[in-house]
C-alpha cells in the first residue's frame, strides 16, 4: 500500500460531491482555505496557516462569502470561487463567489491551472429558496393594488355611494392601496437581491419601512373609526354631529396625523436596522423598545379596539378576523423572540402573511359591501347593455346602506 497521502483533490468528482453533501456551508469555506494552501504554488501567493477570523468576518459582511448565517444564495444557480488579492494585505487571498456569467472576464487573470480549480469546484447552495414566494408577494400585493382601484373608481363614479360610511371606506381602500403598493415595491426589490445577489442597504430602506408601518397603522385604525362609527349609530342615533361627514373627516385627518408621527420615535433612537438576509429594515425581534412599541400600537390597539366597539358588524368581524388570522405568524415570531433565536428568514416569512392579509382584507371588504358590489354589477350590466333582475331587488339595501 502506497503511503502518499490521500488528499481532496485526488478524490474523484463523485466521491468529492458525496463530502461535500455532508459539509454545512461553513465547512466548504474552511475546506477552500485549507485547500488553498496546497495552491500556494499556483496562485503565487500566501495564505494564513489559520483563518483570520477578522477577514472572514469583513468577507461575510462585504463580500457576500458563502456562509449561511448571514448570505442568502439562490439555490438555483452554480457559483464559481475566485481568488483574487486583498487590498491592505497583498499577502491574503480572498475567495470572491460568482455566478457563471460573471466568471468569464476573470478567466485571462490565471493560468490554465486555476481556471481548471475553478471550474472544478463550483458551489451550489443548499439554502432554502425564495423566488416563488417572492412572486406569490408580488402576485397577492398586484391583486390588492387592482381591487382598490376598482374600489375607489365604483365610489367615485356612483354618487349614491358618497356617503359617511362610504368615506369611511375610501379612507381605508386607499390605506390599503399605498400599503400594497410599498408591499410590492419590497417584494420586488427582495427578488431583484436574490436575482443578483446584492446585500447592500437601500439608499431609502428606512424610510420605506417607516412609511409601510405609518400607512399600516392609518389602514388598521380605520377600522377602528369605522367601528366606532357603527356603535355611535346604533347607540347615540340622535348624535348627528358625532355622525356627520366634517366630524369624520376630521377624525380621518387625525389618524393620518398620528399613523405619521407616532413611528418617528423609532427612527431617533435608531431602532431600524438592515437585515442583510430578509433586506429589508425593521426593528430587530427580541425583547426591545422598537418590536413591542410597533406591535402595540400597530396591531393589538386597533383591531382589539374595533372588535369592542361594534361585534355586530359583518364586515368588521371579517376584516378583524383575516387580521388576527394572517397576522399569527408574524405575532409568534415576535413571541418566539423573547425566548429563542428566530429562524433566520423570519421577516421573509412573517411578510408572506402580512402580502396575503392584505389581499385578503381588500376582497372581503368588496364582498361584504353591498353598495360597492351593486355599483359594480350596474357597471358590468352598463358595459354589455343587459340589464339585470336582480338588481331591483336589491336596490332597497343600497338605499339604507347609503342613507
Amino acid at each position: 500500500m502506497s503511503s502518499r497521502r490521500l488528499t481532496l483533490e485526488d478524490l474523484p468528482d463523485e466521491i468529492q460531491h458525496m463530502i461535500l453533501e455532508y459539509l454545512s456551508l461553513y465547512d466548504w469555506y474552511y475546506s477552500f482555505f485549507l485547500l488553498n494552501r496546497r495552491y500556494n504554488h499556483v496562485i503565487k501567493h500566501i495564505t494564513p496557516v489559520n483563518i483570520n477570523t477578522k477577514w472572514l468576518n469583513h468577507d461575510i459582511d462585504r463580500s457576500g462569502i458563502l456562509i449561511s448565517d448571514y448570505w442568502v444564495w439562490n439555490d438555483r444557480f452554480l457559483y464559481f470561487m475566485v481568488p483574487t488579492l486583498r487590498t491592505i494585505q497583498s499577502n491574503i487571498i480572498r475567495w470572491l463567489f460568482l455566478a457563471p456569467d460573471s466568471v468569464e472576464r476573470y478567466r485571462k487573470q490565471f493560468d490554465k491551472r486555476v481556471v481548471q480549480i475553478i471550474e472544478k469546484y463550483k458551489v451550489q447552495s443548499n439554502a432554502p429558496g425564495f423566488l416563488e414566494r417572492e412572486l406569490l408577494r408580488i402576485i397577492c400585493n398586484s391583486i390588492t393594488i387592482g381591487i382598490s382601484c376598482i374600489l375607489l373608481y365604483l365610489i367615485a363614479s356612483n354618487k349614491t355611494c358618497r356617503t359617511v360610511p362610504m368615506l369611511l371606506i375610501v379612507n381605508a381602500c386607499l390605506g390599503e392601496l399605498i400599503c400594497a403598493c410599498i408591499l410590492l415595491s419590497m417584494a420586488t426589490f427582495v427578488l431583484q437581491n436574490d436575482i443578483k445577489q446584492i446585500i447592500y442597504e437601500y439608499l431609502l430602506c428606512v424610510f420605506r419601512d417607516y412609511l409601510l408601518s405609518s400607512v399600516t397603522i392609518v389602514q388598521n385604525y380605520s377600522y377602528a373609526l369605522q367601528a366606532i362609527y357603527r356603535y355611535v349609530t346604533v347607540v347615540y342615533p340622535t348624535h348627528l354631529f358625532w355622525q356627520s361627514f366634517r366630524f369624520q373627516i376630521i377624525l380621518i385627518i387625525i389618524i393620518w396625523i398620528f399613523g405619521l408621527t407616532i413611528f418617528l420615535p423609532v427612527i431617533l433612537i435608531g431602532q431600524i436596522p438592515y437585515n442583510a438576509i430578509n433586506y429589508i429594515c425593521h426593528p430587530p425581534l427580541g425583547v426591545s423598545f422598537g418590536i413591542i412599541y410597533v406591535a402595540i400600537i400597530l396591531y393589538i390597539i386597533p383591531i382589539s379596539r374595533a372588535e369592542r366597539e361594534l361585534k355586530m358588524v359583518k364586515n368588521i368581524i371579517t376584516i378583524t378576523s383575516i387580521l388576527r388570522v394572517l397576522g399569527l405568524p408574524f405575532a409568534l415570531l415576535i413571541l418566539m423572540s423573547f425566548f429563542t433565536t428566530p429562524p433566520k428568514y423570519h421577516f421573509r416569512i412573517a411578510f408572506i402573511g402580512v402580502d396575503i392579509s392584505t389581499a385578503a382584507v381588500i376582497i372581503a371588504a368588496f364582498k361584504t359591501t353591498d353598495p360597492i358590489r351593486i355599483a359594480a354589477t350596474q357597471k358590468l350590466a352598463a358595459l354589455h347593455g343587459a340589464t339585470i333582475p336582480k338588481m331591483i331587488g336589491n336596490l332597497w339595501v343600497l338605499n339604507l346602506f347609503c342613507k
